[in-house]
């Protein structure tokens, strides 16, 4: 394995890792557009339900509506996910979006999904990418076996 091309996602790494006192690392940006997200989702009326549900049970059944939340967050994730695959497979253009593939949009549409739910539940996804980024350049190749 060419070693300078090793070194390229960690030189990436270091500088996503790289931010000020003000906050301008990946993971603040992140962050950031985590709460854009969130705030743009309640505003077209995507947590009115949700907000309701906290409104009227959150007292007695606290854990039990957080799991259900992130629960329902997490099955719009993967029906963004289906709809990916099901562009890829048939080769689609977006309808909405027609300058992109429609691969290419129900993506963003996972990751804005997941920014959603990270500026609800104020999770620093951000910081556990550049993380996850790390870990994962240490470690063996195929990650020590996996099939793919």
């Amino acid at each position: 394995m060419d070693t300078q091309l090793h070194k390229v996602p960690l030189m990436a790494l270091d500088a996503a890792r790289a931010g000020d006192e003000e906050g301008s690392s990946f993971g603040a940006f992140f962050r950031s557009l985590s709460e854009a997200a969130h705030a743009n989702a309640c505003a077209k009326g995507f947590w009115d339900a949700r907000k309701e549900l906290l409104k009227t049970c959150l007292a007695k059944h606290d854990d039990l509506v957080m799991k259900l939340i992130t629960s329902q967050n997490i099955a719009l994730m993967h029906s963004e996910l289906s709809e990916a695959l099901e562009g890829d497979r048939k080769n689609l253009m977006d309808d909405h979006l027609p300058q992109f593939d429609m691969l290419t949009v129900e993506l963003a549409d996972v990751v804005i999904r997941i920014m959603d739910h990270a500026g609800w539940a104020s999770l620093p996804v951000g910081e556990a990418i550049i993380a996850k980024m790390g870990y994962n350049a240490n470690r063996e190749h195929m990650h020590g076996g996996k099939a793919f």
